[in-house]
């Protein structure tokens, strides 16, 4: 299946506010949490989408991955708490347009 431009953007900005929905509903005591010993914690996973789609589509439109690019936004990411990550999340959406606003409609 092939998304328009349009509807790209309105599922990424859905998932976004899913996913700041859910990190609302983390209490404090859930933040290190990890399923087992090898995973992600909450505030682990949660840095990681915030930079996740915003890299991915900073390397779709440029045709490569800039690993330095990704290491920047990684190391900003993790220096974040949670309160600060959530409110990235929670401002993704407006992100995902301005990196979608240039684009091609194809």
């Amino acid at each position: 299946m092939v998304l328009s431009k349009a509807e790209l953007l309105s599922t990424l900005q859905k998932e976004s506010r899913i996913l700041a929905h859910l990190a609302d509903k983390v209490e404090p005591s859930m933040v290190d949490y990890r399923p087992t010993p090898k995973q992600r914690s909450s505030l682990e996973l949660m840095r990681y989408m915030t930079i996740m789609g915003p890299q991915l589509i900073g390397a779709a439109k440029s045709g490569s991955f800039d690993g330095n690019a990704w290491m920047e936004a990684s190391k900003a990411a993790e220096a974040r708490d949670w309160n600060q990550t959530v409110a990235v999340l929670k401002k993704q959406g407006d992100e995902y347009a301005k990196l979608l606003g240039d684009m091609s409609p194809r």
